[in-house]
């Protein structure tokens, strides 16, 4: 059975820190950080931005809907 959970990597937001410039919006030199245009903010990888993610699980719960 697939679950659908919480992305562990953005926690169910779908946006993640930009890994360039850390959230500051800025990069190294001070100007706007083009990877995020200046957000600070990127679409998760993991999850593409839905927030959730599908696990296959094969549980005594999963036939209950838990």
């Amino acid at each position: 059975m697939i679950r659908k959970i919480d992305c562990e990597e953005c926690r169910g937001v779908g946006t993640t820190l930009c890994p360039r410039c850390h959230g500051d919006e800025v990069d190294y030199s001070g100007r706007k950080c083009n990877y995020c245009d200046g957000a600070g903010l990127t679409i998760c990888h993991r999850c593409g931005g839905r927030g959730v993610i599908e696990v296959e699980v094969d549980d005594e719960y999963a036939s209950m809907g838990y």
